[in-house]
């Protein structure tokens, strides 16, 4: 799903012209999406767990589910200022 709503961008900075201007925002909405969808199926475990999904929640449990999806999201964070630095 992540890779779906960064392609959005791709797609739409390269009907405009400049496929390389869609890439900052692209990569943003990447991680941010990543960090929000494990976020989401640890939300989703009780249903989840139900069938034979095998979510990562599922498999490495909650609390390390909400460590890894940290990960994106401090990405996020830390690399936004880059294409103001850089320019862009």
């Amino acid at each position: 799903m992540s890779a779906v709503a960064a392609s959005s961008l791709l797609f739409g900075a390269h009907l405009g012209g400049s496929i390389a201007a869609g890439i900052a925002p692209a990569l943003f909405a990447f991680f941010l999406h990543l960090g929000r969808e494990i976020v989401k199926d640890i939300a989703d475990v009780p249903a989840t767990g139900k069938g034979r999904r095998r979510t990562l929640p599922i498999r490495i449990g909650d609390r390390r589910a909400l460590l890894v999806s940290a990960l994106p999201l401090a990405l996020l964070i830390l690399l936004s200022p880059v294409p103001f630095l850089i320019g862009l």
